[in-house]
């Protein structure tokens, strides 16, 4: 699949919301927006600044229709105008021009769902989605933008400090210019979050050491780091040899980030460095309190989400069913991490809740290999093979995490209704957060036994 190193502007499609004032326009998920008050419209950004108008005169192209049309909104203020850029990452995203030691997508066979091969290095999106970025692929004009636009924060893949050891991790002409771009940035005002992915050998021990400390000179843009470890797959053929993240180098991991997260809170007042769930899980170290994490930042990179979870539960467990109308024995089948974390809590739920049983099943990610620990990455086929060798409930549960897309694929892009079909039972996708695992267990008391088979809820 090609590259798309720039950016064009074209127009997009857009997704309506029920009941809104651009359903009662006529307006229909899957329109293209060719122009908002006369004005072509720009990229899904610059949308947001050209719907902000009162009056909006909108032209749009059906698919299948040779003419476009077009209709008009009053502005209600306060009420949401249900009109949402939805363009296809295919052809949307500027694609990374990197070749990391440790880029997960370059570990990857063919046949997988089509969006995971999108190599993200798009600073419109660290924006907007969060999604990090090196920023050696911004032109001048993208600075430019950054800045008139006050896109801020970004959010920025640092790795490491030093010039050599970033080049020789991401391989970039411009990947040593790490400090000055950070320094133009807090010039211009713009904040930014932060992540290192640690490779063992390349930026652990020293190295880091030296980027906490120089990354203390950023503060208070630099609003916060996250630190994960590195995810090797069996499919590295063509690329360096490396070792996995191992417990040692985790333990000296978490004592050196220990040590600078006192330095950060005596002179800011906080540790905004913080480390992924995954160190704390491999060395058996507990999970930090969940005031260490603050605003929980960065949940996506599995930074807090385990205390999350756990003191979630905690406090809406009062909201669970004292009962279920019938008998119901639930499977759920999810990472190796995740699997320690639901085990005790589903062994909770359970004694709360009369007629409730759970089996919590560790899934191995044969796919990828055994170091991929993580429930996200688990695929159909892992699943499948899993299901074989144990004892299937009334029906399965899986997080959400695992197929969060609009057509409920996993990651080989077998859907949710194969698997269910595969298995000759029902499969429930649950909201990886506590709240959902709290309300998927409620509405085992709304579902219908007749409708289980037929069973693809999302909660």
């Amino acid at each position: 699949m090609p590259r798309r190193h720039r950016y064009t502007p074209e127009a997009f499609p857009v997704k309506v919301e029920p009941a809104s004032p651009a359903e009662e326009a006529g307006i229909q998920t899957g329109d293209i927006i060719l122009s908002i008050n006369g004005e072509e419209v720009g990229d899904y950004l610059q949308f947001y600044d050209q719907i902000a108008d009162e009056y909006l005169e909108l032209e749009f192209l059906r698919p299948g229709a040779e003419e476009s049309y077009e209709t008009v909104i009053v502005r209600d203020y306060g009420r949401s105008l249900g009109l949402i850029p939805n363009p296809s990452p295919m052809k949307d995203v500027v694609e990374c021009e990197n070749k990391c030691v440790f880029c997960f997508i370059h570990q990857q066979p063919k046949g997988l769902r089509r969006t995971i091969f999108i190599r993200d290095d798009d600073y419109r999106y660290s924006f907007s989605h969060g999604n990090f970025i090196t920023l050696t692929n911004l032109t001048q004009g993208d600075w430019q933008r950054v800045y008139r636009d006050r896109l801020s924060p970004l959010n920025i893949s640092v790795h490491s400090m030093s010039p050599s050891v970033r080049t020789r991790l991401i391989k970039h002409k411009r990947a040593g210019r790490i400090r000055e771009q950070l320094t133009s940035l807090v010039n211009h005002d713009i904040s930014f979050h932060t992540q290192i992915v640690l490779c063992p050998d390349y930026n652990d021990r020293k190295d880091l050491d030296r980027t906490l400390e120089k990354l203390m000179a950023f503060v208070p843009h630099l609003l916060s780091v996250s630190i994960v470890p590195i995810g090797l797959t069996r499919f590295r053929d063509h690329l360096p040899d490396m070792d996995t993240m191992y417990t040692e180098l985790a333990e000296d991991t978490i004592a050196r980030v220990h040590r600078w997260q006192k330095v950060y809170i005596e002179k800011f007042g906080t540790p905004i460095v913080r480390l992924a769930d995954e160190f704390y899980w491999m060395t058996g170290h507990p999970y930090p309190e969940y005031t260490h994490y603050e605003d929980f930042e960065q949940l996506e990179d599995g930074v807090g989400s385990v205390r999350k979870f756990l003191d979630t539960y905690q406090n809406f467990a009062h909201k669970l069913p004292a009962k279920l109308k019938r008998p119901t024995r639930v499977t759920i089948m999810t990472g190796q991490i995740a699997a320690d974390v639901l085990t005790p809590i589903a062994q909770d739920a359970c004694r709360r809740v009369a007629n409730l049983e759970m089996d919590i099943h560790r899934t191995l990610s044969d796919f990828w290999g055994p170091t991929i620990t993580v429930t996200g990455l688990l695929t159909g086929k892992d699943l499948v093979a899993k299901a074989q060798q144990i004892d299937l409930g009334d029906e399965v549960w899986v997080p959400g995490v695992m197929v969060r897309n609009d057509e409920q694929r996993f990651l080989d892009d077998m859907t949710v209704t194969e698997l269910s079909q595969t298995l000759g039972r029902p499969v429930r996708v649950v909201n990886e957060r506590a709240e959902g695992f709290i309300k998927a267990i409620r509405d085992l008391n709304a579902t219908r036994r007749q409708d289980l088979l037929a069973l693809k809820a999302v909660v």
